[in-house]
């Protein structure tokens, strides 16, 4: 069973006179002035997180590039280029979205298991500072894009290092038999390969064991083997001067668990001290899933053994983490009432489906028609994770910065949909 009360609130949250507030405005004064269900950032939180992140890492010589699949609004790119973070990106969609928000393309990695030649050509005409190769076959379309268009680009191999992330089956990415990453045996092979491409600067070598990782151990295993393999490239002769270690740091989602920054750094110090190597991570969720909630309205309540539903009008069409990864997201209310006993519910959307359920057993007072709640943590594999599923509108996100409040996407209503099928 699951209780409100279990679960701490994130920092950018308090209730002042039983009110809601983020940071200083009540989420109850914002609902007011945009419709539910929608997305609600504190840019001074994810601020706050990524100087957190940098005075980690900067001490200890490692280069920190945002993982924009995590969060991929440009009003929240913005935040991250601002303050001096590189991108991390997957998709040709996600280049041209770092480019409007201001990166350097200098600064950006190309990750992603199945680039298309459209992507890569996109991302060798724009500069892209590095290529993480995930495969043979891709480095080989590499060497002749890069050939047709008289480019040098530079590049490390993925590799996987067959490591349990000890994290959600659908969230691993390091073990054998994931589709991502290259077989550590076959590394000196695609060395001696690149060295017979002129256009390809292979320098070094990536990994990504998974995400929401709340142990250091999966990461302590993973580094020691990259630096093994470094060494015996090395040794072989071929120039190793760039190590990859992903992202993956995990969050607080209620349960107490999570990694802090300055563990990983200790051991990224620890580990690879010594190998004189540019080191880049990655991290998403870490930077930006506190900063965010949805808030949505109790749409109804209704009756039913074993347990009482409440009826929200989010779904999982704005939220699917929980049907597609059992995820939990704390809800809480935005108005505190002492005059409620508290019960297990079943906190369920709209949408048409049995897995459209945020949370079973789930242990507060009993809402009423009308009443605002919020999901915490939303702010990282949220939004973007969004669709029209049921014909329902993606809802807005809105930035809070201090005392303003903007709206960063706007709801897409059914009626800017159905123009796209017209």
């Amino acid at each position: 069973m699951q209780t409100m009360g279990a679960a701490s609130l994130p920092s950018c949250l308090s209730y002042q006179d039983n009110r809601l507030m983020m940071g200083e405005l009540s989420i109850k004064a914002i609902a007011e002035q945009q419709a539910t269900p929608f997305y609600l950032y504190s840019a001074d939180a994810i601020r706050q997180r990524i100087h957190d992140c940098l005075s980690a890492f900067s001490p200890v010589g490692v280069a920190v590039h945002f993982a924009v699949k995590s969060n991929s609004n440009l009003s929240v790119l913005r935040l991250m280029g601002s303050a001096g973070l590189g991108a991390d990106i997957v998709s040709g969609g996600e280049l041209t979205r770092v480019l409007k928000a201001g990166i350097d393309p200098g600064q950006v990695i190309f990750s992603g298991v199945a680039k298309t030649d459209a992507e890569l050509r996109q991302a060798v005409e724009a500069g892209v500072g590095q290529f993480n190769v995930e495969s043979a076959e891709e480095l080989f379309r590499i060497d002749r894009i890069t050939g047709q268009l008289g480019v040098q680009v530079n590049a490390v191999l993925r590799v996987n290092p067959e490591v349990d992330a000890g994290t959600h089956d659908h969230i691993t990415t390091g073990k054998k038999g994931n589709k991502f990453g290259i077989a550590f045996q076959r590394l000196s092979e695609l060395f001696c390969m690149a060295g017979e491409m002129p256009q390809v600067n292979l320098r070094g070598l990536a990994m990504h064991i998974g995400s929401q990782i709340v142990s250091i151990e999966p990461y302590r295993e993973s580094v020691l083997r990259m630096r093994q393999w470094t060494e015996q490239l090395r040794a072989e002769g071929y120039l190793l001067d760039t190590l990859d270690l992903g992202g993956g740091i995990g969050v607080d989602y209620g349960d107490g668990r999570s990694l802090c920054f300055v563990e990983y750094a200790n051991l990224i110090n620890e580990a690879l001290g010594g190998l004189d190597i540019s080191i880049q991570l990655e991290p998403g969720r870490s930077l930006v899933a506190a900063a965010g909630v949805l808030v949505t309205t109790v749409v109804a309540t209704k009756q039913a053994e074993p347990r009482n539903f409440v009826m929200l009008d989010a779904g999982m069409n704005d939220l699917i983490r929980p049907a597609l990864y059992q995820a939990t997201h704390p809800l809480i209310p935005v108005l505190l009432s002492n005059q409620r006993l508290e019960e297990p519910l079943d906190v369920v959307g709209p949408i048409c489906e049995s897995t459209d359920c945020f949370l079973k057993d789930y242990t507060l007072p009993l809402p009423e028609e009308g009443d605002l709640m919020v999901l915490t943590m939303t702010g990282a594999y949220s939004a973007v994770l969004s669709s029209t599923y049921n014909s329902r509108p993606l809802v807005a996100e809105v930035m809070l910065e201090h005392t303003n409040i903007r709206v960063i996407r706007k709801a897409w209503t059914l009626e800017e949909q159905l123009r796209l099928e017209e």
